[in-house]
C-alpha cells in the first residue's frame, strides 16, 4: 500500500537560539509554511539576535512577534491564523494551556535534558556534575506544567571526562534543528507517536539556574568532582574559578585527571609539581593538571602558579 502523500504543515517558531532560527530554515526548506516567528530577548552566548530574527521573519514571510507581553497579542492572532504545530526552544516562560491549544498538533519543544529525569534550567551542565552517563536532547509536547509533556524524540550523547559543555552544546546545535525536521515530518506523514512521562515524582529531578559564582572551586573536593565542574562551566559561560594565594583570579577552562608520581602528603590547591609547563594541583582526592587557564588579572598566569611548589590555589 502506498504511502499518504505528507501534507504541508503551517508552523510557528517561538523563542530564541541559533539552534532556532536553523531549524526554522530546516523546516521551511522542507515545504512548510513559517507563519509565525515568536523571539524575546536574547542572550551573548545564543549566537542569534532579535534584529537576527527579524531578518530571518522576513525572509520566510512570518508574522513577527517579540517580548513575553505579547502573549495575547500572538493569542488573538492565532484565533484568526490557526496553526498545525508550534516548534519551541528556549521560550523564557511557561505558555498557557489556552494558547497550546491554538496549535492543532500543539507546540514541540527542544529540552537538552532527559526527561522526566532532567527538568528546568541548566539540564547539561547539571547532568554533567551529577556524574550521568549520556546527556540527552528530547524533543516534548509541552503542557502548561514544566518539562512534563509527551515525548516524540530522544536522542544520546554518551559522557565522558573530556566531553565539555562547550562540546555539548555545539551537540545540541546539529541535533536540535535535525531532530525538528524529524518531528514535522512525522506529524505531515501521520506517523507521530508520543509517549507519556512518568507521573512517579521521584522519576524527576528538577533543575535550577546556575550562576557565575557558582564555578568557584573547593580544593578539598576529588579530583573528579571538581574536574566536572570545570567541565560544567567552561564556554560559552563564566568558568570554573579559584585564586592563587587568595589574590589572583584564576579561570580554569581545560584540566584533566592525573596520577602524582609517587606517594604524597599535600594540602588541596597545593601545586605539586609542573607538567610541560601545566600545574598540577594536588585535591581533596586525587589531582589535576590544569591545561588551558587564564587571568584577568595576569597574562602569564601558569608561570606565576608555577613559580614555587608553595603555592596554593584557594
Amino acid at each position: 500500500m502506498n504511502k499518504p502523500t505528507p501534507k504541508k504543515l503551517r508552523v510557528g517558531m517561538l523563542g530564541r537560539t541559533q539552534w532556532l532560527a536553523d531549524a526554522c530554515r530546516k523546516i521551511h526548506a522542507q515545504g512548510h509554511s513559517i507563519d509565525l516567528l515568536w523571539t524575546a530577548k536574547d542572550e551573548s552566548f545564543y549566537r542569534f539576535g532579535l534584529d537576527q530574527f527579524e531578518q530571518l521573519a522576513q525572509a520566510v514571510n512570518a508574522h513577527f512577534f517579540v517580548g513575553t507581553k505579547s502573549t495575547a497579542e500572538v493569542e488573538a492572532w492565532l484565533k484568526q491564523n490557526p496553526l498545525d504545530v508550534g516548534i519551541s526552544v528556549n521560550w523564557p516562560i511557561l505558555l498557557t494551556e489556552s494558547l497550546l491549544e491554538r496549535f492543532n498538533y500543539g507546540v514541540l519543544n527542544a529540552h537538552a535534558g532527559d526527561l522526566p529525569r532532567y527538568r528546568g534550567n541548566a539540564c547539561p551542565n547539571w547532568a554533567i556534575l551529577h556524574g550521568e552517563p549520556q546527556i540527552a536532547c528530547t524533543i516534548h509536547r509541552m503542557v502548561p506544567e514544566l518539562d512534563a509533556g509527551p515525548i516524540l524524540l530522544k536522542q544520546f550523547l554518551p559522557m565522558h571526562d573530556d566531553l565539555y559543555i562547550e562540546d555539548v552544546y555545539a551537540w545540541l546545535s546539529q541535533t536540535i534543528p535535525n531532530m525538528f525536521s524529524q518531528a514535522t515530518d512525522l506529524l505531515a506523514r501521520g506517523e507521530a507517536v508520543f509517549k507519556a512521562q512518568s507521573t512517579d515524582p521521584t522519576h524527576a529531578l528538577r533543575c535550577y539556574p546556575r550562576r557565575a559564582e557558582d564555578g568557584q572551586i573547593q580544593w578539598a573536593q576529588s579530583a573528579d568532582q571538581i574536574l566536572r565542574l570545570i567541565r560544567a562551566s567552561s564556554k560559552p559561560f563564566d568558568g570554573a574559578f579559584t585564586t592563587l594565594e587568595n589574590q589572583q583570579k584564576v579561570v580554569i577552562w581545560r584540566a584533566e585527571k592525573v596520577e602524582l608520581p609517587e606517594p604524597a602528603l599535600v594540602v588541596p590547591g597545593q601545586v605539586c609539581l609542573v607538567q610541560q609547563g601545566d600545574p598540577v594541583v594536588a585535591c581533596g582526592q586525587g589531582a589535576l593538571r590544569l591545561r588551558v587557564l587564564s587571568s584577568p588579572d595576569h597574562t602569564s598566569i601558569k608561570q606565576c602558579i608555577t613559580s614555587s611548589l608553595r603555592n596554593r590555589l584557594i
